[in-house]
Formats: C-alpha cells, structure tokens, sequence
C-alpha cells in the first residue's frame, strides 16, 4: 500500500500529465478509500466503477486494484464518453 507522500505524489502527477499516464511500477491499491484517494474521485464513485466492470476485485472484504490496470480502464471509459470527472 503506497505511504501518503507516496499517494500525494501520484496525485500531483495525475494533475500535471495526460490521462494515459501509467506508473512503470506495479502499484497495488488497498481499499476503497485508498483507490477513491489516488483517482480524487469519492468512495461511491469507485464502487460505481466496479458495478460498470472496472479490474477492482474483493478480496478479504476489501476492494482492491493494481493501479496501471485501473488507469488503462478509466482512460478507455473516457475515451468513450462514459468517464466521470470529480
């Protein structure tokens, strides 16, 4: 699970690249909050995303993503129109 400094900095580069932006590190998402933190979308946003087919997965409860995966999907989803700002 990423730290805070490592979640902020995630954030800024969202904000300051192209969409398509991916990180050449695996980085594995633990929980709603965390997934809903890294994207600044809210936690309904991120189950809403699963409901529509996004690569998060439930595991031991909690929601969880592999970064990279989940970018690709969002880009692709707003690409097609379907996408969501916050």
């Amino acid at each position: 699970m990423p730290k805070n400094d490592e979640r902020e900095c995630l954030r800024e580069i969202l904000m300051e690249t192209v969409p398509q932006f991916l990180a050449v590190f695996p980085c594995h998402l633990s929980g709603c909050q965390e997934i809903a933190d890294v994207f600044m979308v809210n936690r309904q946003t991120v189950r809403e995303w699963r409901k529509a087919g996004a690569p998060i997965a439930m595991i031991g409860g909690r929601l969880t993503a592999e970064y990279n995966m989940l970018m690709h999907w969002h880009v692709r989803r707003s690409a097609n129109g379907t996408g969501e700002a916050r």
